[in-house]
């Protein structure tokens, strides 16, 4: 995806990836995404595929995000589902 297309998507977004290239460009061995708004599923998987190094996520910030409570239940599946996803 060009980065025109992402920018007319999710300005945000945009920033994410750009904060990637400079983090790994200064010498980063791994990130941390510690996105808390907009589509979180999407910034983090754009992350991830754009990076070169490790991503850690925190799954408990798209729990909280989503407006459910914070059931362990709901954190255990979304952390699933994370791990699945990419």
């Amino acid at each position: 995806m060009l980065i025109s297309e992402l920018l007319r998507m999710n300005p945000r977004l945009l920033d994410e990836i750009q904060k990637l290239k400079i983090a790994i460009k200064y010498g980063a061995n791994a990130l941390m995404d510690l996105s808390v708004g907009g589509n979180l599923a999407r910034v983090r998987r754009e992350v991830i595929k754009r990076s070169t190094v490790p991503v850690g996520t925190v799954p408990i910030y798209e729990v909280g995000r989503l407006g459910q409570p914070k059931k362990i239940k709901i954190f255990l599946n979304l952390a699933l589902k994370m791990s699945w996803r990419y």
